[in-house]
């Protein structure tokens, strides 16, 4: 795994460990520290690899990128409180899941999970 996917990976999980547990910590996370810490991480993910360019290496890495972008969408309303359509993200996380449960035996919970976050976020449109 590419060193940008990893840092990008344990900031999200940062970030998430932060959220899901805001009540236990003495410090409450400001709605401006939020946002910029998730504009700061999509810009970053997206740096790392446009929708548009070409995908990464491997397989492994390529999933968790567009999951990771996946998870950040979940973050992103519009204005009816519904969540915005990423028909390109949506398409492009799917074919990067699809088929590879059996191909690649080792890394069959990163693409479940892959699944999972697609499930949760984008492939509802």
């Amino acid at each position: 795994m590419s060193t940008d996917v990893h840092d990008a990976l344990v900031d999200i999980t940062s970030l998430a460990w932060l959220v899901n547990d805001i009540a236990g910590h003495e410090t409450k996370l400001d709605n401006y520290t939020f946002h910029d810490a998730l504009i700061l991480i999509a810009y970053r993910l997206i740096h790392i690899s446009p929708l548009c360019s070409l995908r990464l290496a491997g397989s492994l890495e390529n999933a968790l990128h567009l999951s990771l972008i996946a998870f950040i969408t979940s973050f992103l309303h519009s204005i009816s409180g519904k969540p915005p359509n990423f028909p390109l993200l949506s398409k492009l996380a799917r074919s990067a899941a699809e088929g590879r449960l059996e191909e690649d035996e080792d890394n069959q919970e990163m693409f479940l999970w892959t699944l999972f976050i697609g499930g949760a976020s984008i492939y509802s449109q």
